[in-house]
Protein backbone atom coordinates (compact mmCIF):
# COMPACT_ATOMS: atom_id res chain seq x y z
CA UNK A 1 0.00 0.00 0.00
CA UNK A 2 2.91 2.32 0.76
CA UNK A 3 4.33 1.85 -2.75
CA UNK A 4 0.96 2.68 -4.36
CA UNK A 5 0.64 5.82 -2.26
CA UNK A 6 4.20 6.90 -3.17
CA UNK A 7 3.54 6.27 -6.88
CA UNK A 8 0.28 8.25 -6.71
CA UNK A 9 1.97 11.17 -4.91
CA UNK A 10 4.86 11.26 -7.41
CA UNK A 11 2.41 11.24 -10.32
CA UNK A 12 0.42 14.14 -8.88
CA UNK A 13 3.61 16.13 -8.25
CA UNK A 14 4.88 15.42 -11.78
CA UNK A 15 1.58 16.60 -13.30
CA UNK A 16 1.61 19.75 -11.14
CA UNK A 17 5.20 20.51 -12.18
CA UNK A 18 4.40 20.03 -15.89
CA UNK A 19 1.37 22.29 -15.62
CA UNK A 20 3.40 25.02 -13.95
CA UNK A 21 6.00 24.88 -16.75
CA UNK A 22 3.22 25.03 -19.35
CA UNK A 23 1.60 28.06 -17.70
CA UNK A 24 4.95 29.89 -17.75
CA UNK A 25 5.59 29.15 -21.41
CA UNK A 26 5.13 31.95 -23.90
CA UNK A 27 1.70 31.53 -25.44
CA UNK A 28 0.85 33.37 -28.65
CA UNK A 29 -0.97 36.63 -27.99
CA UNK A 30 -4.45 36.76 -29.46
CA UNK A 31 -5.74 40.14 -30.59
CA UNK A 32 -9.49 40.81 -30.51
CA UNK A 33 -9.57 41.76 -34.21
CA UNK A 34 -13.08 41.64 -35.68
CA UNK A 35 -12.31 40.35 -39.17
CA UNK A 36 -14.18 41.95 -42.06
CA UNK A 37 -15.27 44.99 -40.00
CA UNK A 38 -14.18 48.54 -40.77
CA UNK A 39 -11.92 50.28 -38.25
CA UNK A 40 -12.65 53.91 -39.09
CA UNK A 41 -10.95 57.24 -38.58
CA UNK A 42 -13.93 58.70 -40.44
CA UNK A 43 -16.29 57.37 -43.11
CA UNK A 44 -13.69 57.93 -45.85
CA UNK A 45 -10.60 56.55 -44.08
CA UNK A 46 -10.62 53.01 -42.68
CA UNK A 47 -8.87 49.66 -42.35
CA UNK A 48 -10.34 46.19 -42.81
CA UNK A 49 -8.49 43.13 -41.46
CA UNK A 50 -9.04 39.57 -42.68
CA UNK A 51 -8.39 36.27 -40.88
CA UNK A 52 -5.89 35.17 -43.57
CA UNK A 53 -3.57 37.97 -42.34
CA UNK A 54 -4.35 40.31 -45.24
CA UNK A 55 -6.21 43.60 -45.20
CA UNK A 56 -7.34 46.70 -47.01
CA UNK A 57 -6.77 50.38 -46.27
CA UNK A 58 -9.16 52.83 -47.97
CA UNK A 59 -8.72 56.60 -47.99
CA UNK A 60 -10.41 59.59 -49.58
CA UNK A 61 -9.03 62.87 -48.27
CA UNK A 62 -9.06 66.25 -50.00
CA UNK A 63 -7.53 69.50 -48.80
CA UNK A 64 -7.22 72.98 -50.28
CA UNK A 65 -5.36 75.03 -47.70
CA UNK A 66 -2.80 77.49 -49.09
CA UNK A 67 -0.17 75.56 -51.03
CA UNK A 68 -1.66 72.29 -49.78
CA UNK A 69 -4.13 71.51 -52.55
CA UNK A 70 -4.36 67.78 -53.20
CA UNK A 71 -6.54 64.68 -52.98
CA UNK A 72 -5.59 61.29 -51.59
CA UNK A 73 -7.97 58.72 -53.02
CA UNK A 74 -7.54 54.97 -53.34
CA UNK A 75 -6.74 51.81 -51.43
CA UNK A 76 -3.76 49.76 -50.26
CA UNK A 77 -3.68 45.97 -50.01
CA UNK A 78 -1.51 44.83 -47.12
CA UNK A 79 -0.48 41.82 -45.07
CA UNK A 80 -0.31 42.02 -41.29
CA UNK A 81 1.65 40.14 -38.67
CA UNK A 82 1.47 40.04 -34.90
CA UNK A 83 4.65 40.53 -32.86
CA UNK A 84 5.37 38.66 -29.64
CA UNK A 85 4.15 41.63 -27.55
CA UNK A 86 0.73 41.64 -29.28
CA UNK A 87 1.47 44.62 -31.54
CA UNK A 88 0.28 44.30 -35.14
CA UNK A 89 2.47 45.51 -38.01
CA UNK A 90 1.31 46.25 -41.57
CA UNK A 91 3.26 45.57 -44.77
CA UNK A 92 2.18 47.11 -48.08
CA UNK A 93 1.53 44.74 -50.98
CA UNK A 94 -0.06 46.95 -53.65
CA UNK A 95 -1.61 50.42 -53.99
CA UNK A 96 -4.60 51.31 -56.16
CA UNK A 97 -5.38 54.95 -56.98
CA UNK A 98 -8.73 56.43 -57.99
CA UNK A 99 -9.12 58.90 -60.87
CA UNK A 100 -9.38 61.90 -58.53
CA UNK A 101 -6.08 61.09 -56.76
CA UNK A 102 -3.37 63.78 -57.06
CA UNK A 103 -0.42 62.37 -58.97
CA UNK A 104 2.84 62.36 -57.00
CA UNK A 105 1.11 61.80 -53.65
CA UNK A 106 1.06 58.43 -51.87
CA UNK A 107 -1.48 56.81 -49.59
CA UNK A 108 0.15 56.37 -46.19
CA UNK A 109 -0.17 52.93 -44.65
CA UNK A 110 0.53 52.93 -40.90
CA UNK A 111 4.11 52.00 -40.05
CA UNK A 112 3.72 52.23 -36.26
CA UNK A 113 2.74 49.24 -34.10
CA UNK A 114 -1.03 48.87 -33.71
CA UNK A 115 -2.71 47.63 -30.51
CA UNK A 116 -6.27 46.28 -30.58
CA UNK A 117 -9.09 46.48 -28.07
CA UNK A 118 -12.64 45.15 -28.41
CA UNK A 119 -13.95 48.41 -29.95
CA UNK A 120 -10.93 50.10 -31.53
CA UNK A 121 -7.28 49.98 -32.41
CA UNK A 122 -4.73 52.56 -31.40
CA UNK A 123 -1.21 53.65 -32.29
CA UNK A 124 1.17 56.45 -31.36
CA UNK A 125 1.98 58.99 -34.04
CA UNK A 126 5.37 60.67 -33.76
CA UNK A 127 6.16 63.98 -35.49
CA UNK A 128 8.46 66.96 -35.11
CA UNK A 129 5.85 68.44 -32.76
CA UNK A 130 5.80 65.47 -30.39
CA UNK A 131 3.76 62.32 -30.00
CA UNK A 132 0.01 61.83 -30.11
CA UNK A 133 -2.22 58.79 -29.74
CA UNK A 134 -4.61 58.05 -32.60
CA UNK A 135 -7.54 55.66 -32.66
CA UNK A 136 -9.68 53.97 -35.29
CA UNK A 137 -13.15 52.97 -34.02
CA UNK A 138 -14.68 49.64 -35.05
CA UNK A 139 -17.82 49.98 -37.15
CA UNK A 140 -20.93 48.92 -35.23
CA UNK A 141 -19.14 48.78 -31.88
CA UNK A 142 -20.51 49.97 -28.56
CA UNK A 143 -17.87 52.74 -28.56
CA UNK A 144 -19.04 53.98 -31.96
CA UNK A 145 -22.60 54.22 -30.60
CA UNK A 146 -21.47 56.08 -27.47
CA UNK A 147 -19.42 58.56 -29.52
CA UNK A 148 -22.24 58.99 -32.05
CA UNK A 149 -20.00 58.43 -35.04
Amino acid sequence: MKKVWTLFTCTVLLIAMCMSFYSCSSAKTVNPIDFGKKYMQDEDTYYIFYADQTGLFVQRYATAYGSYDYTLSGSVDFVWREASDGAVYLFEVESHYNDDHTQGRELGLLDQPIYFSEDFFTYTNYSQYGASVRTYIKEGSELEKILGK
